[in-house]
């Protein structure tokens, strides 16, 4: 390893340095407590014209927390902004004369399991085009429990085996129990194989990245020994609901600059999500094994979000967590539905709520603590929001005499400056395409990019309140009435949820709005106006799922340009790599007639022993 590389690879696992970090972390705390400060001396100048009751007293302590919960993001995204006007593209480490051996692995559980192998053949070919396939080891962890499932995954993985370039081997194996979930499946190869590997490749079912990403994050990691865990921001691709195609307009147009922000005030105290990332196994092995949390589920048990505790236990341990954020070509897909999405935030929230246990466990750096509370409030925070708009509207209750001076435009103006916050990192984000005419180039141009802005925008004002809904109920479940989630496979494919059926999941949402409508304008009209995002949004829930989950209304407004990401326009070859190796992995299955013969042959001797061989290439304890 030269100096050379060594040098450019530390100087990119680190956005700033440590004290500059630190002057940032300053900066931000004081920013963000100071509009906070301001919103709530604001608002509490309103409320107290007439005394402020038992009820307003409540409103003022959430709306200080909301204030928090919205200045923080708003000031993150100033520095990060500037930033982003301030610097250079950052310059690609040059790859390492010889690469560590390093595993990719691939956990499952009850997936597509075509989709899954044509990711992983993908990805062979095109680490093969790098010249560097050789240092790359494939392993599918399975964790599939449903037999016709995991015989369909055998069948494929046989046939995908043939399509692998030489050198580029790919393993398979399946526990019969899923002990610990996604965390346990990767203990599990850790104990096993982890030996056998300098680093680790974690991706998800829906994960695929390009060879030569796959290449310099390891190249990055492999040179500097500090880096425990380098993160790869994953980017939502190849849906085509609405709603899929508003999360890929927003992750692709103010990403860089939330992430840019997020940058600033981390540095090496970054976070870890979960896949798309290198890991250093033998760190990985020696402090990064999760408690088991005291008492039942929800809140005790098994962790359900591994991967934020996994980033705080190795950065105690005194490993860099980084964000390589100037890398491209790392892709995953998003939920098509209203309905997959909140089943997969109801299993992150109980996850989540589980950190608030953790948040004094002794060692922690104060950055991970951070992004646990962080964590938890993300979805505690509707609970809050729900909270102030039932003690606001209680408190004008208890004031009857609403007229005069309180019937001013100052809450109006209050709401106004606090809209405008929320939609500040849009605006910035919308200003960076300025600097940057080929990105709004590839984006449609930047009318269609204001046009898919306010569109993303107004749907993102009406689905808030249904989100916070749900969130609320979430977490009300889990704390109150000690409810868990169940772990099952995530629905990655389009879909059409019957109007029945959203009829039904969605009916109380529409009459609690209905409700908050009636009972805020009887109380005042200023009542009712203030109550009007929360109550709008959940009177239409119904239309508002049913639009969101519709394939065809994606595909009108991608015919216009609207909501379109530079992927639709030019597909990466990653994903072309994916879809040849769809066509030819079905192509020899129905050639070979394979599925049928895994699925009525339980007994094929051949296959059996090929498993066993390609299931235990070295038993090596890490």
């Amino acid at each position: 390893m030269t100096d050379r590389v060594r040098t450019e690879a530390a100087s990119m696992s680190a956005f700033k340095t440590p004290q500059a970090i630190g002057h940032v972390r300053r900066l931000l705390m004081v920013g963000t407590l100071a509009c906070a400060a301001c919103l709530t001396w604001a608002y509490a100048r309103i409320i107290a014209v007439h005394g402020i009751n038992a009820a307003e007293v409540v409103a003022l302590a959430a709306f200080f927390i909301l204030a928090l919960w919205v200045s923080l993001p708003f000031c993150s995204c100033l520095v990060g902004f500037w930033n982003m006007t301030r610097r250079g593209s950052k310059p690609r480490s040059t790859p390492l004369d010889e690469l560590p051996q390093t595993a990719i692995l691939v956990p499952i559980y009850n997936e597509s399991p075509l989709a899954v192998f044509s990711a992983i053949a993908a990805m062979a070919r095109s680490l093969e085009r790098t010249g560097r396939h050789p240092r790359f080891e494939f392993f599918v962890l399975s964790d599939t429990q449903l037999e016709d499932v995991w015989r369909q995954e055998e069948a494929i993985w046989s046939e995908t085996s043939a399509l692998m370039p030489d050198g580029v081997p790919i393993y398979y194996r399946r526990r019969s129990k899923n002990h610990g979930r996604k965390a346990g499946n990767i203990a599990d190869f850790v104990r096993r194989w982890g030996g056998r590997y300098e680093l680790m490749i974690v991706l998800d079912a829906d994960s695929v990245m390009e060879g030569e990403t796959l290449v310099e994050m390891t190249a990055r990691a492999a040179a500097d020994e500090t880096i425990g865990i380098l993160q790869v921001p994953p980017k939502p691709v190849n849906r085509g609901s609405l709603l899929a195609r508003i999360l890929q307009f927003a992750a692709d147009v103010y990403g860089p600059v939330y992430l840019a922000g997020y940058q600033s005030w981390t540095g090496s105290d970054g976070n870890y999500f979960g896949h798309n990332a290198v890991i250093r196994t033998a760190a990985f092995a020696k402090h990064c094994t999760l408690p088991v949390l005291p008492g039942a589920p929800p809140l005790g048990g098994h962790i359900l979000s591994h991967d934020f505790v996994e980033a705080a236990l190795i950065r105690r341990a005194g490993y860099q967590v980084v964000t390589a954020d100037d890398l491209a070509g790392s892709y995953e897909e998003c939920p098509t539905t209203l309905l997959d999405y909140a089943v997969r935030d109801q299993r992150w929230c109980q996850g989540n709520l589980q950190h608030s246990r953790l948040l004094a466990v002794r060692g922690l750096r104060p950055a991970s603590r951070f992004h646990f509370l962080n964590g938890v409030l993300s979805y505690v925070s509707s609970v809050i929001w729900i909270l102030f708009m039932v003690a606001m509207a209680s408190g004008m209750l208890l004031e009857r005499h609403l007229s005069g001076t309180k019937l001013t435009g100052a809450p109006a103006l209050l709401f106004a400056v606090v809209f405008l916050m929320l939609l500040t990192p849009k605006f910035l984000s919308f200003l960076s395409l300025r600097s940057d005419p080929a990105r709004a180039s590839q984006l449609g141009g930047r009318v269609k990019v204001a046009m898919s802005m306010l569109l993303e925008t107004g749907i993102s004002i009406l689905l808030a309140p249904v989100l916070a809904y749900y969130h609320a109920s979430f977490v009300i479940s889990a704390t109150i009435f000690g409810r868990s989630v169940q772990w099952s496979t995530q629905s990655r494919d389009e879909r059409v949820i019957p109007v029945r059926e959203l009829v039904k999941l969605h009916l109380w949402q529409t009459l609690t709005g209905v409700a908050i409508l009636a009972v805020s304008f009887a109380i005042s009209p200023l009542t009712g106006l203030w109550c009007l995002p929360l109550s709008v949004g959940l009177m239409l829930s119904i239309p508002i799922a049913y639009a969101l989950g519709s394939r065809s209304l994606g595909d009108w407004l991608r015919a216009r340009g609207l909501l379109t990401i530079p992927e639709e326009i030019v597909r990466p070859e990653i994903l072309r790599l994916r879809d040849a190796a769809s066509e030819e992995i079905s192509a020899r299955l129905q050639a070979t007639d394979r599925t049928d013969a895994i699925q009525n042959e339980a007994d094929d001797d051949q296959l059996r022993t090929r498993q066993i061989d390609v299931l235990m290439p070295a038993v090596v304890s890490s």
